[in-house]
Order: structure tokens, then sequence, then C-alpha cells
């Protein structure tokens, strides 16, 4: 317990989580929008909060040959390690705004900080289920598109927490700072 507690700590670090917001920053701006670009018009599976097995198997037919080739190399690259990024960037901000470290009144709310696990979990599984459907198209694995479609679901959920926990540790972070 001790490496992970060291490895939030050092993630939780303000030099840390700027890195990781550039790493971050590098794949919206650049990685994300080549391989949005190469499914022409039709959106990534992954941005979807939820989708049946029809929507899902119209869009990878929509995406062509050639999209489900880049969208399948993609999910095996890219949003590998895309999700490490993210992942450890609201880590760092999470155990920042909590005073993870420094604050022993916390020590209940810990768990808060490792919940961005989750998100990368889902993703994960969300992203094999994808690649298997891409790779097996045009046969259609139901049971994959509707497993699928429940981690993306339960991945948006995950990142809908987050993003309000992030939200209300930071106006509790100011609301200190401003009572100093």
């Amino acid at each position: 317990m001790s490496k992970i507690n060291s490895l939030i700590i050092w993630l939780s670090k303000p030099s840390s989580i700027a890195l990781f917001l550039g790493f971050y920053l590098v794949f919206i701006i650049f990685m994300l929008p080549k391989l949005s670009g190469e499914m022409q018009s039709t959106p990534p599976i992954d941005l979807a909060f939820t989708y049946t097995v029809n929507e899902v198997y119209t869009w990878i037919e929509a995406y062509g040959e050639e999209g489900r080739h880049a969208y399948m190399v993609g999910e095996m690259t890219i949003d590998i390690i895309y999700p490490i990024i993210y992942t450890a960037l609201l880590i760092g901000i999470l155990g920042y705004m909590t005073s993870y470290k420094e604050d022993p009144r916390l020590y209940g709310i810990r768990w808060l900080v490792i919940t961005p696990l989750a998100i990368w979990f889902f993703d994960l599984l969300e992203n094999t289920g994808i690649v298997l459907m891409l790779y097996r198209f045009p046969e259609q694995l139901n049971n994959v598109a509707v497993l699928t479609s429940f981690a993306t679901t339960i991945k948006w959920s995950f990142a809908a927490f987050v993003v309000t926990a992030t939200i209300m540790t930071s106006i509790r972070r100011l609301v200190q700072y401003i009572k100093r």
C-alpha cells in the first residue's frame, strides 16, 4: 500500500499534474482529431453514452473498411496510452484538491482519489469490446455489443462523478484558501 500511496502523492504534486496535463493536451489537440478524422463523419463509439446493438453496427458499417482498420489500430495504440494519461491526471488533481498528504481529517475520503481507476478499467473493457466487434465485422457479436455499451455507460457515469468531485473539491480548496 505504501507504493500506491507514494505514487498518489507524486501524482498530486503540481509539477506532476502539469506534466500529465501537457500529455493530455497533446492527445486532445493532435492525436484524437487524427483518429476521428479517419473515421469519416460517423462519431467514435467511445464517445457515445450508450448505444444499442443496431446503432453500434450501423456505425461500424459506416466507418468503411479503412475507417474500421484505423479505429482498431487507434484503440490498440492511442486508446491504451490515453486512459493512462487521463487517469494519472485525474488522480493527481483529486489528490491535490483533497490535500491527500497533508490533511488527516480527509482520511475518510481518500478512496475518492482512486475513483479515476474505475474510468480506466471500464474504458479498457470498452476498448476490448470495440476492437472485437471491429475485427469480427461483418459478423455481429450481439452479446459483446451489449456488454461494451454497458462498459461505455459505466465509464461515462464514473467520469461524470469524477468531474463533479473535482469541481467540488476545487471549490472546497478555494474556500479554504480564501479563509486564510
